[in-house]
């Protein structure tokens, strides 16, 4: 493709017919898609990544990709459906490339993350006179809940119109400013439309759409606002690329049935924790070897998990670059261990939050050990970690769960922010919250059970962020110094 790069300005006659079929949805949607006065942003032409290798993710044999078998689709830089078949958590994903593609056809790998697998259909050369509106489709597979996510799930309403705008401004003689376009009936009908089939993010997190061995991308800064929390769970993995290969080599553990898990003896202790890893450097967002002593920070904490809505909003810290904490019941980590994993592979820190969720002050203390000891079991089983910290339910705590906590060496950690996201489930009532209580040292309480709770946390990440805080993890708050057996409701 001759590209002239100073103009971003693609000289093809297939890439100038796609732009200049948008031209004229470009002009209706700017004023309705951008901010009064800023131009819509233009795309850049760029080369399209390479596929990843699936040899050196585990999930074929080294050279095995050179191969054209029948019936698995190996060739070139593709992989074979049935090669991915065993990978837990993927068998939504296949299915629906199945369906669309057909079970012999081989896929190329375009994002590979402990939680999202991003797929599309291989091809060595494009159609004649395709553009990237025909371009194969690509489908994105949360393997902590099984979702199938496709393109049109990434972008918000307008954000697929301000998308459409930006690819058109590419062109150049469509880059208008917002004040001098009027709002047109094609515009407003161009807003239910739909992104193009194969969009993908950068390691920086642009948003990609694939124009054959090219791309137009369109830069993170401007796209922040065009992405629903699926997008921003997809350009988080896209932006971290964690250790797939590690849990392809681990499938046979991941296969864990729902089950009950037995109380352990009375009097059993947990195994002692293990030693904490150095302080990682800070990735800009929070946490990772911050001096909570020096700098203003705030420990963000989700009870009640794991489930589903954990793995959205692990995408969405994950893009936010934040670390939080996550208080654990033992039976849902027993029935979503996956989902635990993934939230120790992210690097957050989890605490036991008891088995059953029980007030632990209607316990004796045989009771209460049998509610930590349990749960202290699944999340060592599903992540390899033990916690050192607990929350007792409804923070409801006495001198027995004092006492008992200190003998299995856990800290108390509670709150001096509760945002009641339980009780009203309305985001803006959360953030209202956070905004009317929340200062240096605090501990803010939310669940990650909750749709409407993990709606807010991306305000309330823009807002304490933008207050000077810092967030982090309770152990970091902490300076690490917590007293099994202490109470602890904030950091200062």
């Amino acid at each position: 493709m001759d590209v002239d790069r100073g103009s971003n300005t693609a000289r093809t006659p297939r890439a100038r017919g796609l732009l200049a079929a948008l031209a004229a949805a470009a002009l209706a949607l700017t004023a309705c898609t951008s901010p009064e006065g800023e131009s819509t942003p233009a795309a850049e032409v760029v080369d399209t990544p390479a596929a990843v290798d699936a040899a050196s993710l585990g999930l074929i044999e080294a050279g095995s990709q050179e191969q054209d078998a029948e019936g698995g689709g190996n060739s070139g830089t593709a992989v074979g459906l049935a090669d991915l078949a065993a990978l837990p958590g993927s068998g939504a994903l296949v299915e629906a490339l199945t369906g669309a593609v057909g079970d012999g056809v081989g896929v190329d790998i375009v994002t590979a993350s402990r939680q999202i697998l991003g797929l599309t259909p291989h091809s060595d050369e494009a159609a004649p006179g395709e553009d990237y509106r025909d371009a194969p489709p690509v489908y994105y597979g949360d393997l902590t809940t099984g979702q199938v996510i496709t393109t049109a799930d990434l972008f918000t309403t307008r954000g697929v119109a301000a998308l459409t705008a930006a690819l058109a401004a590419t062109e150049g003689t469509t880059q208008v400013a917002a004040a001098d376009a009027q709002p047109s009936e094609e515009g407003e009908e161009a807003l239910q439309a739909s992104p193009p089939p194969d969009v993908r993010f950068s390691a920086e997190g642009d948003v990609l759409v694939v124009d054959g061995a090219h791309s137009l991308r369109v830069p993170r800064a401007a796209t922040d606002g065009w992405l629903t929390d699926q997008g921003r769970v997809v350009r988080a993995a896209a932006r971290s690329q964690a250790d797939l290969a590690s849990l392809v080599a681990q499938s046979g553990d991941l296969e864990i049935a729902v089950r009950e898990i037995p109380l352990p003896p009375v009097g059993k202790a947990p195994p002692a924790p293990k030693p904490k890893p150095a302080p990682q450097p800070s990735t800009g967002g929070g946490g990772g070897g911050v001096d909570c002593a020096v700098e203003s920070c705030v420990a963000l904490t989700f009870d009640d998990g794991p489930n589903a809505q954990t793995s959205r909003l692990l995408g969405i810290l994950a893009d936010r670059d934040v670390k939080a904490t996550f208080f654990m019941v033992g039976q849902s980590v027993a029935s979503n261990p996956a989902i635990a994993r993934a939230v120790a592979d992210a690097g957050h820190q989890i605490g036991n939050h008891t088995w059953r969720h029980p007030d632990l002050t209607t316990l004796d203390a045989n009771g209460v050990r049998e509610q930590f000891t349990a749960t202290a079991a699944a999340i060592k089983d599903a992540t390899g970690i033990v916690p050192s910290i607990q929350r007792p339910p409804y923070g409801a705590w006495d001198e027995t769960v004092k006492s008992v906590s200190g003998e299995l060496g856990l800290s108390l950690i509670l709150w001096d922010v509760d945002t009641l996201d339980w009780k009203h489930r309305d985001p803006a009532k959360t953030l209202e919250v956070v905004k009317a209580n929340a200062h240096r040292g605090s501990i803010v309480l939310m669940h990650d059970i909750h749709a409407t709770s993990v709606d807010a946390v991306n305000d309330v990440i823009s807002y304490l962020q933008g207050q000077g805080h810092t967030l982090v993890t309770v152990d970091e708050l902490m300076g690490g110094s917590t007293t099994p057996g202490g109470v602890y409701y904030s950091g200062r």
